[in-house]
């Protein structure tokens, strides 16, 4: 599992958790979560859902990052957080 830092998660901009999702999913990584119809904030389970949402969602839960985007669909990566 990739492992990323809970700072870079918070950057504003969402750069750094846009970045990371897009490079997962282009490596196979990613997965669907949800429904098709779902909004990428409102998933339950994947953890708690950090403010600042823009293109992605990111949900964390213990010590890792959920990061969501839609495709078609919710679809996610997943990020072990660095301690």
């Amino acid at each position: 599992m990739t492992t990323i830092t809970r700072n870079d998660l918070n950057d504003a901009t969402r750069t750094v958790a846009h970045d990371t999702w897009t490079a997962l999913n282009d490596a196979g990584e990613g997965f669907a979560v949800g429904s098709e119809t779902d909004e990428i904030t409102a998933l339950e389970g994947l953890g708690e859902l950090q403010p600042g949402a823009d293109d992605v969602a990111v949900y964390i839960k213990d010590n890792t990052a959920t990061i969501v985007a839609d495709l078609y669909g919710p679809w996610a990566v997943e990020v072990e957080l660095a301690r």
